[in-house]
């Protein structure tokens, strides 16, 4: 082990045991903020959570741990120096849920002990679901499929006067000479469990996420760029005044010139949701239209015209390009939804739910069953693993 990650393990060591000092907990919150340190915090938390007794009443009693952590000047005093963000405090405490409750700006997984019932974990152990990765099926204009994945570079395909490229998860369109393309499509799919980057012929950028699909033009020759989406995407798109850019979804549509946002449009949630990160953009849905600041939310109900405007944090919206899962107040239905699309499980409800929520942030790239272990940590909610199927039970 190296001398940098045996420190880390030394602070985490004495700040789990309440023996950690000022000036070592101010060492240990600028850490924090090093994706370099990650594994090593992951590391530990493994073996901390490991060596805790079964037994519920030997846990860490969650308010003393929230006002240790919330209270102790000098944790407080070095987050404000250092800028510590959210997400990057969140990369300490994702997978070190059974440790630490933080409320002052992070998610963390609201947790009453820190320890599941034995047999329940037992149930969830052994698997070989994976984790997602970057794969899609791309759809030519004469209906021929192409497998995509993250491995692979090089010319697949040409498309009237433009080739189709592939450099490891991204898909990019170069224009060959300037001859006229009589207007065709691709669509590019993302099954369960994958996600994809695409960038169109005029230079904008697509990020799909899992179980998601985009259909475009392979070159935007009209008055406008007008593309159709099912699932979710963010888009960065380039500037271009002349021709507006128009997303669809679901009887929505998206129209921008130039800017950052993400659509959140699958066929089996009730709503629409567009957040905007840069510029604006305007959301309509027959007659009724909203225009966008940053850092604000259009939630569209599939079954209205109303268009709810609020402003959100755009982190949540974007947790899943970022790598990571962020539940804020979800209920167990809503959080499965996104484990089983990112890891191409079934999902099966037994028994009474009671409609507790849940929050948290955990990677998007972590085991199936460290993500189940964790929110079993509730001890809300248990799981069992059959194959690709995840059962959940009160």
């Amino acid at each position: 082990m190296s001398s940098s990650n045996e420190r880390i393990e030394y602070l985490l060591s004495a700040y789990t045991t309440n023996c950690i000092t000022e000036v070592e907990l101010t060492e240990l919150a600028a850490i924090i903020q090093k994706p370099i340190s990650e594994a090593s915090i992951n590391d530990f938390m493994m073996q901390y959570w490991d060596s805790l007794p079964v037994d519920e009443n030997e846990g860490i009693a969650q308010d003393r741990i929230f006002n240790q952590i919330t209270t102790h000047k000098s944790f407080r005093t070095n987050q404000k120096q250092a800028k510590i963000s959210p997400l990057n405090i969140k990369r300490i405490i994702g997978y070190a849920a059974s440790l630490l409750i933080i409320v002052a700006g992070a998610l963390t997984w609201y947790i009453s002990n820190l320890k599941p019932d034995a047999s329940q974990t037992a149930k969830i152990n052994n698997n070989s679901i994976s984790v997602g990765s970057k794969k899609a099926i791309l759809t030519l204009a004469d209906g021929s499929t192409i497998q995509l994945h993250d491995t692979d570079t090089g010319k697949i395909a040409l498309q009237g006067n433009l080739s189709v490229m592939q450099n490891k998860g991204q898909l990019a369109y170069n224009v060959i000479n300037n001859a006229a393309n009589e207007y065709s499509e691709n669509t590019m799919t993302t099954p369960k469990g994958g996600e994809y980057q695409l960038v169109l012929q005029d230079g904008s950028k697509v990020w799909l996420n899992a179980a998601s699909s985009i259909t475009y033009p392979v070159e935007f020759n009209g008055k406008e760029r007008r593309v159709k989406i099912q699932g979710e995407a963010y888009f960065e798109i380039a500037k271009n005044a002349a021709k507006p850019f128009i997303v669809e979804a679901n009887g929505t549509e998206v129209k921008v010139l130039g800017t950052h946002f993400n659509v959140s449009a699958y066929a089996d949630d009730s709503f629409i949701k567009t957040t905007l990160v840069e510029g604006s953009v305007n959301v309509s849905k027959g007659e009724k239209h909203a225009l966008l600041k940053p850092n604000q939310q259009a939630l569209i109900t599939k079954t209205s015209d109303h268009i709810a405007v609020t402003n959100v944090d755009v982190e949540e919206a974007l947790a899943w390009k970022n790598g990571y899962f962020i539940f804020n107040g979800e209920d167990i239905r809503s959080v499965m939804k996104s484990v089983s699309r990112w890891y191409d499980v079934e999902v099966e409800f037994k028994g009474a739910l009671n409609g507790k929520t849940f929050g948290g942030t955990i990677s998007r790239f972590g085991n199936i069953k460290d993500l189940l272990k964790t929110i079993e940590l509730t001890e809300a909610i248990h799981f069992e693993i059959k194959e690709r199927r995840v059962i959940v039970m009160p």
